[in-house]
């Protein structure tokens, strides 16, 4: 298993257009039904200033090599990037897991 995680820091005044972006893309949706990701969140904290934080937990690393060339993952990075002064990925192999069945 693989966890993404995809720190954005939008640009002044535009997180809500950021965050509004990805609910009006789902593409959470869309990575859950087509390309083996088991889990999504995005995540702001209580400073509107702050980094945006996007989680993914995906079933394998070939899958998620396989999403980041979906033609979605493209459009929604394109409509991201005016309202982005930076991002930064980091991607962790998952070795100890528990989660309720």
């Amino acid at each position: 298993m693989l966890r993404a995680i995809l720190t954005l820091k939008p640009r002044p005044g535009a997180r809500d257009a950021a965050v509004s972006v990805y609910r009006e893309s789902g593409i959470f949706d869309l990575a859950v039904r087509e390309a083996g990701c088991l889990a999504a969140e995005l995540q702001v904290p209580a400073d509107p200033e702050g980094p945006v934080v996007v989680t993914s937990l995906w079933k394998s690393r070939a899958d998620y090599e396989t999403w980041g060339a979906h033609p979605a993952r493209a459009d929604l990075a394109g409509r991201l990037v005016g309202l982005l002064s930076d991002a930064r990925l980091d991607e962790y192999e998952v070795i100890l897991r528990t989660a309720p069945e």
